[in-house]
């Protein structure tokens, strides 16, 4: 992994967290720290610690579905070994432009545990199918439940929330045509080591032309086993769909922590659905910003728009920049355990 391009992205992504929470703390009239502080303090501590537990199966259930697909391989792996894969993936996807660098990080960890590039490959583009259609569900149960919550949106908000879902619907079809037709695959991948290679950026054409010709014919073969594990599959689909549902759990559970009614709580879980299915689309790390300005508009005027800004800050803070830096601290300490060990075991072979 490239260390002063993941430096620069971390560094970007806190600069935009700044400013995005400045811009939401300008938009109360009467905010200031201390209140936020009496905010949190008088909440109930119990909804709370549920809020943290859907934050962390937030990141364990990415972790349980990666696992049950690379076992549906053949490749069994352990719980711990997943959680850092899936804490790969939700880093970097927070860090950089429409989460471009999470599959990439959680690829680097797992090739690197000796699982195969091709099966590596596929593994992801199965979970991020499953990832993809368990979010169009969930948005599709939010409308049935509640459509008046999306019609509260204002017209830039319902652009955003509907060009999410177009584009989700894209991807989804757009990756199930990469497991079903990989010569789209290859086509794509040849072209890009062409360009790359006409950038002057890659070398030896040939080498990884024929490289790429041997993981797409492992790829093949290894999309051909996926016939035969629906069963997994469906496991993954639930795991993938319980991973959304907790992430979105959150802001419900601050709600309920706030003492309001349960009837808020459910307005509160189907905004957050319209909320990140609308930011689905933007190209901005975490989505920082918009994730903030839709929620405020979702629930300004149920809840007054004061109320909501600490809603808005203390369930972010929660769902989003406390599991960006426990995701950051699972990865860390997982690189410099096998750094450990790979130096070990040098100087046991010396010996």
């Amino acid at each position: 992994m490239n260390k002063k391009k993941n430096l620069l992205w971390s560094f970007a992504t806190l600069i935009i967290a700044v400013i995005s929470i400045w811009a939401v703390i300008s938009q109360a009239h009467h905010f200031s720290l201390d209140k936020f502080v009496a905010y949190i303090t008088g909440a109930n501590p119990l909804w709370l610690v549920v809020a943290l537990l859907f934050m962390l199966c937030f990141i364990y259930f990415e972790g349980l579905a990666l696992r049950i697909i690379l076992r549906a391989f053949g490749y069994k792996r352990s719980r711990r070994s997943c959680v850092v894969y899936s804490a790969a993936d939700i880093y970097f996807s927070s860090i950089t432009p429409s989460a471009t660098g999470g599959q990439p990080a959680s690829a680097f960890f797992m090739v690197r545990d000796g699982i195969p590039a091709a099966v590596v490959t596929l593994a992801l583009l199965v979970n991020l199918i499953l990832y993809t259609v368990s979010i169009m569900i969930v948005g599709l149960l939010a409308l049935l439940i509640r459509p008046a919550v999306f019609i509260h949106f204002n017209l830039f908000s319902k652009v955003l929330i509907i060009i999410g879902y177009v584009v989700l619907a894209i991807l989804a079809v757009g990756l199930v045509m990469l497991i079903k037709y990989e010569v789209i695959l290859h086509k794509t991948c040849a072209k890009l080591i062409l360009l790359l290679h006409r950038l002057h950026l890659l070398r030896r054409l040939e080498h990884w032309q024929n490289k790429l010709d041997r993981i797409i014919e492992d790829y093949k073969k290894c999309a051909g086993m996926l016939e035969g594990h629906i069963g997994e599959l469906l496991l993954a689909f639930l795991a993938n769909f319980f991973q959304r549902f907790s992430q979105i759990c959150v802001p419900a559970a601050v709600v309920l922590a706030m003492g309001r009614s349960f009837n808020n709580a459910v307005t509160a879980w189907i905004t957050q659905v319209f909320v990140t299915i609308g930011s689905t689309c933007v190209p901005i790390p975490g989505a920082q910003g918009v994730s903030d300005y839709l929620l405020l508009d979702g629930m300004g005027e149920l809840m007054g728009n004061d109320v909501v800004i600490n809603l808005d800050l203390l369930s972010r803070s929660i769902s989003f920049y406390s599991c960006v830096l426990i995701s950051l601290l699972i990865i860390a300490i997982a690189y410099v355990y096998k750094a450990k060990k790979k130096v070990k075991n040098r100087t046991g072979e010396e010996q």
